[in-house]
C-alpha cells in the first residue's frame, strides 16, 4: 500500500454528487460527461494479522490505518486520473497566487518561510514549519524594530507634553481666537 498521502486541492471539500446523476455503463457507475478510467490499485493483506478464533487480540488500531490508507491511495488515485480537476486545481491556484497592492510581501515572506523550513528539516529539527514560523516571525520584529522604537518614542513625548497642553487649555480658556 502507498505510505504516502497526496493532497489535492480539487478533491478536498467537494461533495459527491446524489445517485441519480450516476449513469451505468458497462457494469461502473460514472458521472455524466465523464470518460472510463482504468486505475489499478495494488492491495496486499499480508500485514493484516489473522484472526485464529474470538479469544485472539486484534488490534483495531492497525486494521483501522490499513483501511484509511486504502481510502486514501483510492481517494488519490480517482484525482490523479482526472485531467479536469489538474486543470482546475492550476486555475484555483493561479488566483489564489494573486496578491494584489501587497502581492510581493506576501510572496517575499512566503519564499523566506520555505526557505526556512527547508534549512529546519535539513538540520533535521522537528516540526520545521512551526519553527520556520516562529523565526519569521522574530525576523518580521527585527525588521520593524526601528520603525516600533521610533513609534513608542514618539507616543511617550506626547504623553510628557499633556499636562503642559492642559495648563495652555485652562489659561486661555476664555479666548476663542
Amino acid at each position: 500500500m502507498a505510505r504516502t498521502l497526496i493532497s489535492s486541492q480539487p478533491f478536498i471539500g467537494t461533495s459527491l454528487p446524489s445517485s441519480s446523476k450516476f449513469s451505468r455503463h458497462g457494469g461502473l457507475y460514472t458521472l455524466p460527461n465523464r470518460r472510463l478510467v482504468s486505475t489499478r490499485v495494488r492491495l496486499s493483506f499480508n500485514e493484516i494479522p489473522p484472526i485464529t478464533s474470538l479469544g485472539s487480540s486484534v488490534e483495531f488500531q492497525a486494521l483501522f490505518t490499513k483501511a484509511e490508507s486504502l481510502l486514501y491511495t483510492l481517494a488519490d488515485a480517482a484525482v490523479a486520473a482526472d485531467p479536469a480537476a489538474t486543470t482546475a486545481g492550476s486555475a484555483d491556484a493561479a488566483v489564489q497566487k494573486n496578491g494584489g497592492w501587497f502581492g510581493f510581501i506576501s510572496e517575499g515572506m512566503e519564499f523566506v518561510l520555505k526557505v526556512l523550513k527547508d534549512g529546519l528539516s535539513t538540520l533535521h529539527v522537528p516540526y520545521a514549519y512551526g519553527f520556520a514560523i516562529i523565526l519569521l516571525t522574530v525576523l518580521v520584529k527585527v525588521a520593524t524594530f526601528p520603525l516600533t522604537k521610533q513609534q513608542v518614542e514618539s507616543t511617550l513625548a506626547m504623553q510628557n507634553l499633556q499636562p503642559k497642553i492642559k495648563a495652555i487649555q485652562q489659561r486661555y480658556a476664555g479666548n476663542q481666537v
